[in-house]
C-alpha cells in the first residue's frame, strides 16, 4: 500500500496539479449495493481502526520521505551547512503540513476506500475479507501491512527503485523546465 502511495507522491511532485484536476462527472462514483457497502465499510473500520489511522497514514509519509532522504543522499549542500539546515528546517515544515492536510482527509480517504472495495469486489468476496479481518489474524495484518516499509529489509529493497526514480524525476524536470521556458520564449517573441 504505502509503496503505491510512495510512488504516487513522487509522481505527483513531477507534474503539474492540473494533470490530477477532475471533472465533478469524474469525481462520482457509480452507485453500489447498500449490503456490499454496509461490508466494505465494515472492513475499513477493522482493518484501519479510527484510533491508528492517522498513525499508519503518517508513517507512510515519513517512510516515503526516509527513503527519498536515502535516495538523495548526496553531499550537494555540504559546502553550505546554512542553505542545509534551511532547507531541513524547510523540509520539516512541508512534511508537518502534508501531515495536517491528510489528518484532515483521512475521513473521505476512509469512505473512498470503503466505496472502492464495495465496487471491486463481489459480496462473496466481500463478507470473507471480513471474516478474515475480523480474525486477530486480519487485524494485525491489515495494520502491519501498512508499516512493512519501515522494515530495513522492505527499504534495502526500494532504494534502487526510489534512486532511479529520483534521477528520472530529476532528468524529467528539466526537461519540463526547458519545454516550459522556450514556450514562455516563443508567446513572448510574438508579442
Amino acid at each position: 500500500m504505502k509503496t503505491l502511495g510512495c510512488a504516487m507522491a513522487l509522481t505527483a511532485m513531477a507534474l503539474p496539479l492540473s494533470a490530477f484536476a477532475q471533472t465533478e462527472t469524474e469525481q462520482q462514483a457509480p452507485a453500489v449495493d447498500s449490503a456490499k457497502m454496509a461490508l466494505a465499510r465494515q472492513i475499513v473500520d477493522l482493518g484501519f481502526p479510527e484510533g491508528q489511522r492517522e498513525e499508519m497514514f503518517f508513517g507512510a509519509i515519513d517512510s516515503m520521505v526516509a527513503q527519498m532522504n536515502q535516495a538523495m543522499a548526496d553531499e550537494t549542500f555540504a559546502n553550505d551547512p546554512q542553505l542545509k539546515a534551511k532547507l531541513e528546517e524547510q523540509k520539516a515544515a512541508m512534511i508537518a503540513e502534508m501531515k495536517t492536510v491528510l489528518s484532515r482527509h483521512i475521513p473521505a480517504l476512509m469512505d473512498g476506500w470503503a466505496t472502492a472495495y464495495a465496487a471491486e469486489f463481489n459480496e462473496k468476496e466481500l463478507r470473507d475479507i471480513l471474516a478474515f479481518v475480523s480474525t486477530e489474524t486480519g487485524k494485525s495484518f491489515f495494520i502491519r501491512n501498512a508499516m512493512l516499509t519501515e522494515r530495513p529489509e522492505f527499504q534495502a529493497a526500494t532504494r534502487p527503485y526510489m534512486q532511479d526514480v529520483m534521477e528520472s524525476a530529476d532528468k524529467w524536470q528539466g526537461v519540463f523546465m526547458k519545454t516550459v521556458l522556450s514556450s514562455m520564449e516563443g508567446d513572448a517573441g510574438s508579442q
